[in-house]
């Protein structure tokens, strides 16, 4: 609404993002009928929807004249109309639109390049606020530059809170309170499974309307969603809205798309392991100047922009692709119905002889039968319990096999059969208990990808060279894949042994993650031209200038990994004086260093920096060569600098991640003013020695700058929370509370000057505080100069420890104690005072000052009883109205409307988009008229106007600190705003 109503008077375009049924339209029809969008066009606005099948420039023009002629009553002809081309329409709009302020609505765009080129004409700017609102599922349209005013809004899923009200509406007349909980907990994963998306909760809930009350009717619908998505016609309009964004999916994409469907709901899925697995298949073309893998990419950014696919961050620097649940069951439903792959998920199948991609989620439970037409076979083995089974009724005809995953899936040994699936182009044995591979495996002359990471696996079989169509080869192993923070141990990781011989056949490896290093595997890589990815572990230092021939002939390389053999076998690198490769992007130095390579500073597309074990002594060394790097996200430095002080003077433009790790003679980090303006992250693990004061001064300063309990320095979290920072860190609370009272102290001089200083009057208030009513606050209260109200706590103790005090005592102490006595105009106290405290405070020197009893807020006289009486004045004059709107909101419970403006203009907002229709409103002649509508809103408006004015004069800028601490055995808390 405020970028829709906003002051600019340049003309904006605002596109809703968001997937099929995630409720753009219903978004934007919602503006268009408010009251208050009609006013503010003049009801001047057009309304067209781009039809995919009758999608031409010239019907979107002619739709645009006909709405507006309509809005001003003009006789239009259609024949006519129908004649005009394109010249002809465009000067018809603009002669329409030119002294009109206007509201274009695009519904449902899928391309705005070419039609803009034509719209930008008709759609003149004339500065009188005119918007255009597009609503598309593409983030490229959303996005795309059109030379004018642009935002993007991105409609949001519905809350849990809200998919359920609507859900159980559309359930009706089902009710949760008959639900069982085991029912319950089911409609609760129906819910889960439309990921907020309206429609399809909407849609749901009026399927499970027509159900039974009983858990097997709801349960049977959760499990064959994808069933009911394509035989139920009361999914109809869901099906339709997401068949819409399939069938527009150019024909490449839509194989891609359907082929996610393989993995479990929920999945986190690796955008490289989908890139590989659609190679693999043969999805992916070829094209002109791009590898498969770019072309992959690019298919995968695709579907993310057709909201199809969605990035969400698995950790700091390792990004995944997630499915909305409801396009999973669908693409499920149309796969399983072509016959392009089936989902196994412990329910039998009679249609073996017609799959062609098996993906088994679940225990399999009897024989697989003939599979002799299965191409590819996926088995997530996080869902399967017992792995023996599965092996029993594994076909041992897959003849025609060319894809086998069967990442973590606990098998012990790999079948000989395998060798004789000549089709196979795609191997993943990740993180299974797999020893060996077969010495026949050199038969497989079509393998693209062979992953054996985190496996048993020892040496490669020499029959490894024969693979001449291999492009992917990971074998890197982790010691430690369990305790991937421990750093202290050097060899975290190592390689499968390779012999080097016949290395250089392998002519078409992009990836080789990662391999032992030796003078004649180095030599033998570096006819492997077309290598992207290398990793070398078991590095010597007398490998170093062959390695530099390497690294410097690699010209596609954007990964590179390195590991010393041992912690003082020195890594040979920084002979090299550049680079070949320009795109360099991830760089792991794992050994010893004696100085940081010259070359790293000129790595632009450097984006992850790791160092380890580096033992570099000059600082300024290693961030003057990384400082510069215009890419760099994620800085990781793991006991690789033995100084006292790191100093980022400059640069780290986009930095996002520091990590600075075990690095025990490190006592300082600075960190100037603008440097790492996008970090987001920073880690500091094991560094013992940075300065305990300088720590301890910035526990203080949290502590006083936020509104938590001080005393949360010494609970369990914080301390650990701390350890984990620094486990050599001893927190203490002793410290902390002396920093404490210091600031305190250099606030409170400064906040005197300002009162010694100030030539006016001020308020003070005295109230109680605490449960039990045992503790006294004391504030000041005046307008500065700058007609700002100050609120500024000078005194908060408690009555009772160490003896009891007098409140009057306190007063009186306060006043004293700050100078302000002769300042002071008026005390206001809470209930708790009687005639007798203010006998005592009259006897004190305040016997001239007007005494307020049982006030509870500060009054600014001047001007705060007439901005009140305007307020009650103004709601009196709809107090008739308001209750009508209380009562139509909630009849049955206390009424939840009260006499504020913002939750009067809330329901002004849903009468406008219909809540309170005559269909929805069992006695409509409660409902408010139109006329009363409006009143309400412009007193509504009145009010904001004055609660500008009071917010000018009472507007505090100052943020609010408190202190608490004990001094002696009095607690004491002290806020300054």
């Amino acid at each position: 609404m405020e970028l829709l109503l906003g002051e600019s008077k340049d003309l904006t375009v605002i596109s809703v993002l968001g997937m099929g049924g995630s409720g753009k339209t219903s978004l934007v029809a919602s503006l268009l009928r408010s009251p208050v969008v009609k006013k503010h066009f003049c009801g001047f606005y057009a309304w067209i929807t781009i039809s995919q099948t009758n999608y031409t420039i010239d019907n979107v023009l002619r739709s645009i004249f006909k709405e507006f002629a309509d809005r001003v009553e003009d006789n239009v002809n259609p024949q006519e109309l129908n004649t005009m081309n394109q010249v002809q329409l465009v000067k018809m709009i603009m002669k329409k639109l030119q002294h009109k302020r206007y509201l274009v609505v695009l519904d449902d765009v899928w391309e705005i390049e070419n039609m803009w080129l034509v719209l930008k004409s008709a759609l003149l700017e004339n500065s009188l606020g005119s918007r255009i609102l597009l609503t598309t599922r593409k983030e490229d349209v959303a996005t795309f530059s059109l030379g004018t005013k642009r935002n993007v809004y991105n409609v949001r899923p519905l809350t849990e809170n809200k998919a359920w009200e609507l859900f159980w509406k559309k359930a009706l007349p089902h009710d949760p309170d008959q639900c069982s909980t085991q029912l319950l907990q089911t409609a609760r994963n129906l819910i889960k499974k439309c990921g907020g998306l309206p429609l399809g909760i909407a849609t749901l809930g009026a399927l499970m309307s027509t159900k039974k009350l009983e858990f097997p009717d709801w349960e049977g619908v959760l499990r064959s969603l994808n069933w009911e998505l394509s035989n139920n016609q009361r999914l109809n309009s869901l099906k339709s809205i997401l068949l819409l964004s399939f069938y527009e999916l150019p024909n490449r994409l839509k194989q891609c798309f359907l082929y996610c469907g393989n993995f479990p709901e929920d999945f986190e899925i690796n955008p490289r392991r989908l890139a590989r697995l659609w190679i693999a298949e043969g999805f992916v073309e070829l094209g002109r100047g791009m590898t498969h893998d770019m072309m992959a990419e690019r298919y995968i950014t695709e579907l993310v922009h057709r909201g199809l696919l969605q990035f969400t961050r698995r950790n700091h620097s390792t990004q995944c692709l997630t499915m909305h649940d409801l396009n999973r069951e669908f693409a499920v439903s149309i796969a399983e119905e072509e016959g392009f792959f089936h989902v196994y998920n412990g329910q039998e199948t009679n249609q073996h002889n017609k799959v062609y991609r098996l993906a088994v989620h679940e225990n399999y439970r009897g024989a697989f039968g003939s599979m002799s037409k299965v191409r590819s076979f996926f088995v997530f083995g996080s869902n399967i319990v017992d792995s023996s089974l599965l092996l029993q009724n594994l076909p041992c005809d897959f003849t025609l096999l060319r894809v086998l995953d069967l990442k973590d899936f606990p098998i012990p040994e790999l079948s000989k059969n395998i060798v004789n699936c000549y089709n196979l182009t795609y191997l993943c044995l990740k993180r299974t208990q797999v020893k060996e591979l077969p010495k026949g495996i050199g038969k497989l002359r079509n393998l693209q990808t062979l992953d054996i990471r985190q496996t048993e696996i020892k040496v490669l079989p020499k029959g490894i060279v024969k693979l001449t169509n291999l492009r992917h080869l990971f074998m890197r192993q982790f010691n430690y894949a369990a305790k991937l923070m421990e750093f202290d141990h050097f060899n975290i990781c190592y390689s499968t042994k390779a012999l080097a011989a016949g290395l250089s056949n392998l002519k078409k490896l992009q990836v080789l993650d990662s391999v032992e290093a030796g003078k004649d595997t180095i030599r033998e890589l570096r006819s492997l031209t077309q290598l992207t990815k290398i990793g070398l572990t078991n590095v010597h230092e007398v490998d170093g200038e062959d390695l530099c021939i390497l690294i410097k002939e690699m010209k596609c390389m954007n990964f590179l990994l390195l590991q010393a053999s041992n912690v003082n076998e020195v890594l040979k690198i920084d002979e090299l004086s550049n680079l070949a490769s320009q795109f360099l992007a991830k760089l792991y130095l794992i050994g010893k260093l004696e100085r940081l390579p010259c070359w790293l500073a000129s790595l632009e597309c450097l984006k992850i920096l790791f160092l380890s074990w580096s033992r570099i002594t000059d600082g300024e060394l290693i961030l003057s060569h990384v400082s510069t790097l215009p890419n760099l996200t994620t800085l990781s430095l793991i006991k690789s600098y033995e100084g006292n002080q790191l100093w980022f003077e400059n640069g780290f433009v986009k930095l996002e991640i520091l990590l600075l790790c075990c690095m025990p003679q490190l006592n300082e980090v600075i960190i100037e003013r603008g440097v790492m303006p996008q970090l987001e992250k920073l880690f500091i693990v094991r560094c013992s020695h940075l300065l305990i004061p300088r720590a301890i001064s910035n526990v203080a300063k949290f502590v006083c700058s936020t509104e938590v309990d001080p005393r949360i320095v010494s609970s369990d979290s914080f301390t650990g929370f701390m350890k984990l920072l620094n486990p050599h860190f001893e927190l203490d609370y002793t410290a902390v509370q002396a920093e404490c009272v210091a600031i305190f102290l250099k606030e409170k001089s400064k906040i005197m000057e300002i009162l010694g200083n100030f030539d006016g009057e001020i308020s003070v208030s005295v109230r109680e505080m605490g449960m039990t009513k045992s503790f006294v606050l004391v504030s000041l209260h005046f307008i500065d100069e700058n007609w700002s109200l100050k609120n500024w706590v000078i005194k908060f103790c408690s009555l009772v420890k160490p003896s009891f005090v007098s409140p009057c005592d306190v007063i009186v102490e306060s006043l004293k104690d700050w100078s302000i006595k002769n300042k002071v105009s008026t005390v206001t106290m809470s209930f708790f005072f009687d005639d007798d405290a203010f006998d005592f405070i009259k006897e004190h020197g305040l016997e001239d000052k007007k005494l307020s009893l049982n006030g509870d807020m500060f009054r600014v006289y001047c001007c705060s009883d007439c901005i009140s009486s305007m307020v009650q004045n103004a709601f009196e004059e709809v107090e008739g109205i308001t209750n009508k709107i209380r009562c139509l909101y909630n009849p049955k419970s206390e009424p939840l409307w009260y006499l504020t403006s913002s939750k009067l203009k809330d329901a002004i907002e849903l009468w406008s988009m219909g809540e309170f229709s005559s269909e929805n409103v069992t006695d409509y002649s409660d409902v408010p008229t139109v006329e009363e509508w409006n009143r309400v809103e412009q007193v509504c408006n009145i009010v904001e106007s004055i609660y500008k004015v009071a917010y000018g004069i009472f507007h505090k800028e100052l943020m609010t600190t408190y202190l608490e601490f004990e001094m002696g055995q009095v607690e004491v808390t002290c806020v300054l705003l």
